[in-house]
């Protein structure tokens, strides 16, 4: 039986002779110049996608102060998910919201009771559960309008 000091130096030997065989071959070192480029290429590509899609999101969540946002711009349409996920009603009723098929405005009331300015909406919303029409109103929290208030009328 061969000793195992012998076959580990066999192997050893076997191993950086192949690996001076491939160092010499030009074209190994080629396709390793390519393997980095493509890497390269293919890391600064993600991270643009990272950023465009950052920025795009940040578009989609932020509205001009003092400008109530219309019913179916995408940071009314954001709101509305979060407040209806996050509602008890929806988490007891075990519901899932799946999308937002339509969203209009049913009404508007430039300054209310409060002094402040009301945006009157309904969503068409496709639960697990169902689809049903959906109230909610918009109205601004402080008097510098910075800061949006969205209620949901849910039907369960």
């Amino acid at each position: 039986m061969p000793d195992a000091k012998d076959t580990q130096s066999g192997l050893v030997a076997r191993t950086r002779a192949r690996y001076a065989e491939q160092a010499a071959n030009p074209d190994v070192q080629k396709g390793r110049r390519y393997a980095v480029i493509v890497v390269s290429v293919g890391v600064i590509l993600v991270g643009g996608y990272r950023i465009l899609q950052r920025h795009i999101r940040a578009e989609d969540t932020s509205f001009t102060n003092g400008v109530m946002p219309a019913c179916a711009s995408p940071v009314v349409k954001r709101l509305l998910k979060d407040a209806i996920e996050e509602s008890p009603n929806v988490k007891q009723a075990s519901a899932l919201l799946h999308r937002t098929v339509t969203v209009q405005e049913t009404g508007y009331v430039p300054v209310g009771a409060k002094g402040y300015e009301v945006r009157l909406c309904e969503a068409d919303i496709l639960f697990n559960i169902g689809r049903h029409d959906v109230p909610f109103t918009l109205t601004w929290v402080s008097p510098a309008k910075d800061e949006l208030w969205i209620e949901v009328q849910l039907p369960f």
